[in-house]
């Protein structure tokens, strides 16, 4: 029905949608006026979380809103009082979302890994020293992991894109 009313009513302009469902893939096709339904054909597998990448993954959004807490010129603690909570209620909201980014992130690098997606050494260090520049305080090999993981995760969705 989805795809109909995208063909036939709101035009869509080409010859193929792909809907996303719990099983995987679907597509649909447009030829002439009759549309070809691809059912998925993998059935989708559990990804488990180890607990340790769900906290690493809380700790990092925690670090992000401290970060973006005093680029505004206010103190974390401050921000607590405001809102009335303490640092474990934030985490306990937000664990759902860390848990699954935390399954993303490994999604991304099995699909990195099982394609050989690798980032170019020379935009790496690029990128690395530009950070340097910025953040002099952080460890280097720190600055290194999260900018080959970002520019991994950023090759693998280009690479999803062209599938």
């Amino acid at each position: 029905a989805s795809s109909y009313v995208l063909f036939h009513l709101l035009d869509y302009s080409e010859n193929r949608i792909r809907f996303l469902t719990r099983e995987g893939d679907l597509f649909v096709e447009r030829h002439g006026e009759e549309l070809v339904m691809d059912f998925p054909s993998k059935i989708p597998v559990k990804c488990e979380v180890p607990d340790l990448l769900v906290e690493v993954e809380l700790d990092k959004m925690l670090a992000q809103m401290k970060d973006d807490i005093e680029r505004m010129g206010l103190k974390y603690e401050d921000y607590l009082k405001h809102v009335g909570k303490e640092e474990s209620e934030i985490k306990k909201e937000w664990h759902d979302e860390a848990k699954l980014r935390a399954q993303s992130e490994l999604v991304l690098k099995e699909i990195a890994r099982s394609e050989d997606i690798k980032v170019p050494e020379k935009s790496l260090e690029e990128q690395v020293e530009k950070i340097k520049a910025i953040h002099k305080d952080v460890p280097e090999e720190n600055i290194r992991l999260f900018i080959e993981s970002n520019m991994i995760n950023q090759e693998v969705l280009g690479f999803l894109d062209k599938q």
